[in-house]
């Protein structure tokens, strides 16, 4: 995770607008759950859930909503 957030974090910078989040905490919730830390995982898709939600992605708002009952179901 530590590499990932250094080079996420500092290209994060980059890129403008609300979409960039989105997909950051996307990308990090799903390389968070590959490396069994289920609650932080948990948490990152639950940060792009709200932000798909607030941008108008309804569709990408439901992959984080099952990433996160996967999640759950596996815990």
């Amino acid at each position: 995770m530590r590499l990932y957030q250094k080079h996420g974090i500092h290209l994060l910078g980059r890129l403008e607008g609300s979409w960039s989040f989105c997909l950051f905490d996307a990308h990090q919730g799903r390389v968070l759950a590959a490396r069994g830390e289920t609650e932080s995982a948990f948490d990152a898709f639950e940060r792009a859930r709200s932000a798909y939600d607030e941008i108008g992605f309804p569709y990408e708002a439901a992959r984080c909503t099952l990433a996160q009952s996967r999640l759950r179901e596996a815990a």
